[in-house]
């Protein structure tokens, strides 16, 4: 999978402003770190391989039980 590029702030702004966010800089400039991190932490579960666990496997941490 390719790496997905950094966030820019100018583009967290682009994004607020197509999907109707209304917010002054200040707030956009407080929230963009917390968006930053959200989006390498999506970036790191894109990078999770996943191929060799068969769906319904039960290997979920939040499912105590035994795989089926």
């Amino acid at each position: 999978m390719a790496d997905r590029p950094a966030l820019t702030y100018e583009e967290f702004v682009a994004l607020a402003m197509l999907y109707g966010l209304d917010m002054d800089e200040e707030h956009l400039r407080e929230l963009f770190p917390e968006v930053e991190a959200m989006h390498d932490r999506i970036a790191a579960l894109e990078a999770v391989d996943a191929g060799e666990v068969p769906p319904g496997s039960g290997l979920s941490p939040w499912d105590a039980s035994e795989p089926q």
